[in-house]
């Protein structure tokens, strides 16, 4: 399975750029949180100062070949529940003893995963991941969040997957279906709030959600094609039908105060992200 990691740091995140390729994102939103704020300053302050200890948790290493197998007993007085969420299993306690795996037998466990571990869907497994796209397409059409295809539900087959192969197993289990889900929606897919334009909005609020000397950079750029999927979507909860005409949609975005000569441009980069599929010389489907 290949795997890739991109970084950027922006004041904006684009939604329909090809960020929908990818398994995971994770958009990290610069927001004013008192208690998370300080904890920051404080790790900033105190590494710059040199007073910093990595105390919150016990490092050891892992048993080596020949040498005392026997297990270290944990500090954490509570057992991690199974049942438990990802993220509180996850979670190292303070206090709590951790046996890091050295790099060179991780690297060789991984290999031997990708090599030889070729997990199969349980019946479970597969019923649950079916949920829960079907929810996300749900969410996408009742609010304006960016476009959940196939390609999402392709994404959470591959993760369940690694999530067993991750543990040698041969059999993906509903509980890897379940932490796959967990992992989803702490990226901000199931929430429908990930830079989008906030449900029920009318065409008027939506041609107003972006400042005018933005607007007018570009009738055809990533804003204005935001803006035009929100209004598709809104327009397609009016007529209980996800089919549009060119006509329609030259309508709409007149309704949104852009130019004619953006229609074309607007209609492409939808279609390039997924949103928007062509049906016919002049028919586009919202998907």
């Amino acid at each position: 399975m290949t795997t890739s990691y991109i970084e950027a740091s922006r004041g904006h995140m684009n939604q329909l750029r090809t960020t929908q390729r990818f398994d995971l994102v994770f958009v990290l939103l610069d927001r004013p949180d008192e208690t998370a704020d300080r904890l920051l300053s404080e790790h900033v302050t105190a590494v710059h100062t040199g007073s910093w200890k990595p105390s919150s948790f016990v490092c050891t290493p892992a048993s080596q070949p020949g040498s005392d197998r026997t297990p270290r007993p944990h500090i954490s007085a509570v057992d991690i529940d199974p049942q438990a969420p990802l993220a509180q299993r996850l979670e190292i306690r303070v206090g709590e003893r951790v046996d890091y795996i050295p790099s060179v037998l991780l690297r060789k466990y991984i290999l031997y995963a990708r090599k030889y571990v070729m997990p199969s869907l349980s019946t479970a497994a597969a019923m649950t991941l079916r949920d829960f796209y079907l929810e996300l397409r749900r969410n996408r059409h009742e609010r304006d969040t960016f476009p959940v295809t196939v390609r999402q539900l392709e994404s959470l087959v591959r993760l369940t997957e690694a999530r067993a192969r991750a543990e040698l197993r041969e059999e993906a289990t509903k509980e890897d279906a379940l932490d796959v889900c967990q992992l989803m929606r702490a990226t901000g897919l199931g929430t429908g709030h990930v830079g989008g334009t906030p449900a029920n909005a009318t065409l008027s609020e939506i041609a107003k959600s972006i400042p005018v000397s933005r607007r007018a950079t570009s009738d055809s750029g990533p804003a204005a094609a935001k803006r035009l999927l929100a209004a598709l979507e809104l327009a397609a909860r009016n007529s209980n039908s996800r089919l549009f005409t060119r006509a329609e949609i030259q309508t709409l975005v007149t309704g949104l105060s852009l130019s004619a000569g953006s229609v074309d441009p607007l209609i492409n980069r939808l279609n390039d992200s997924g949103a928007l599929l062509k049906q016919g010389p002049t028919l586009y489907k919202l998907i």
